[in-house]
């Protein structure tokens, strides 16, 4: 299952960070093991995106659980979004499904 997330970061100069970014998914039937969150997270007033990917069956999005691995002042608003990609492969072609579920 691949995941999708999103983060806005504030206006401020201290906001971004160069530390390395990891989240956990948690959903009805457990959670995902730990997956870098891989995106521009040194820049401000900004909404940052990154993909990862998780084979573990976790149902339905519960929550995010976020940790950097920097000592910087790193901070963001809020999560704006969590997209569910479904994958399939059929003939050949990859088709991607989107669940928004925040």
């Amino acid at each position: 299952m691949k995941y999708k997330v999103t983060v806005s970061i504030p206006d401020k100069a201290t906001a971004g960070t160069a530390g390395a970014q990891y989240i956990k998914i948690k959903g009805t039937n457990g959670e995902t093991d730990e997956l870098q969150c891989n995106g521009d997270f040194t820049v401000n007033d900004k909404d940052v995106t990154c993909t990862v990917e998780s084979s573990d069956d976790i149902g339905h999005y519960e929550c995010v659980l976020w940790r950097t691995a920097g000592t910087d002042d790193w901070s963001f608003t809020k999560v704006i979004k969590l997209l569910q990609l479904l994958m399939f492969i059929k003939g050949g072609f990859e088709l991607f499904i989107q669940y928004n579920n925040i």
